[in-house]
């Protein structure tokens, strides 16, 4: 088990694996450095959220399930466990099912 996600091709992240979404933001402010930095690039009409951060974070929510860290994802998913403020996107139902099916939800 790496403790590296990719974020693309051999440019990489660390997470601490304590909070889901602070690594989500920290995952975030890398990129934006990186991208500042030139080694990541930019393409015209797309956004770094869509060339890099959605699949980084999808693999970053991946290696938190891998080390069975649930609590953490369901916080993540469910922060206030009472008010969503968006109606949930595939990855999330799918989690949220991954989570159900190991009886953590």
């Amino acid at each position: 088990m790496t403790n590296e996600i990719v974020i693309a091709g051999d440019v990489m992240f660390r997470p601490r694996f304590d909070n889901v979404s602070r690594d989500c933001e920290r995952l975030m402010e890398r990129v934006v450095e990186l991208t500042h930095q030139g080694q990541l690039q930019r393409q015209e009409g797309k956004s770094l959220f869509d060339l890099y951060i959605k699949d980084a974070e999808r693999r970053l929510i991946d290696a938190f399930f891998a080390r069975e860290l649930f609590e953490e994802i369901e916080t993540h998913y469910c922060y206030t466990f009472e008010i969503a403020f968006s109606w949930p996107h595939a990855d999330m139902r799918s989690d949220l099912e991954k989570l159900i099916s190991a009886g953590q939800g």
